[in-house]
């Protein structure tokens, strides 16, 4: 039997906007042509999906959004770079939660709305995503809204959209189908 991409998504409790988007797609189309990475962590991170391919999936989605804010010289190219190696093990989760915090410090909050303070939070929230899979939707989104905000006056609909295009392909290249349906056929929600 096929599985329903709407149970799944209700028993995900994803977003109102995603479940309407995936109407009566079967959850393989839903996954293959979800055009927002936004949605598909926050679908993999409610399936519980590997925290560690969680968190490789949410950095390698906002990295296209920190050149804006050049957190690769700095702090968060460091607190990144820990995530990625606790992902492989070679780093604990204590030297990722002080690499977090020691960006988180010498950066300070954001207090503009720019693309480079956008850019920002959302590689924060990358590295928050170590400890909660919460995270991953959210620092996708602030990374879209650091494309946005870097665009034209006029077109900050469509380079939002395109970056969320962008992840969502990121995510299906790190999170393939396969590794997604094995934990949504675990819920038993088949027609």
């Amino acid at each position: 039997m096929t599985l329903s991409a709407r149970r799944v998504l209700s028993r995900a409790r994803v977003s109102l906007e995603f479940f309407e988007w995936a109407g009566r797609r079967s959850f393989r189309d839903a996954w293959m042509e979800c055009p927002r990475g936004d949605w598909l962590l926050r679908l993999a991170a409610a399936l519980r999906i590997d925290r560690p391919v969680l968190v490789r999936a949410t950095i390698a989605c906002v990295h296209p959004s920190l050149a804006r804010a050049r957190p690769g010289r700095g702090p968060w190219g460091r607190a990144m770079k820990v995530a990625l190696a606790w992902c492989d093990g070679r780093a604990t989760i204590v030297e990722a939660h002080r690499a977090a915090h020691e960006a988180s410090t010498a950066v300070g909050v954001a207090q503009t709305l720019t693309s480079a303070a956008w850019a920002t939070d959302a590689a924060w929230s990358s590295t928050a995503t170590v400890d909660h899979a919460s995270w991953a939707e959210v620092a996708v989104s602030q990374a879209a809204e650091s494309a946005a905000s870097a665009a034209p006056p006029g077109s900050k609909d469509e380079a939002r959209a395109a970056f969320l295009l962008g992840a969502a392909e990121t995510v299906r290249r790190i999170i393939p189908y396969d590794l997604a349906a094995g934990p949504a056929r675990a819920l038993k929600l088949y027609p």
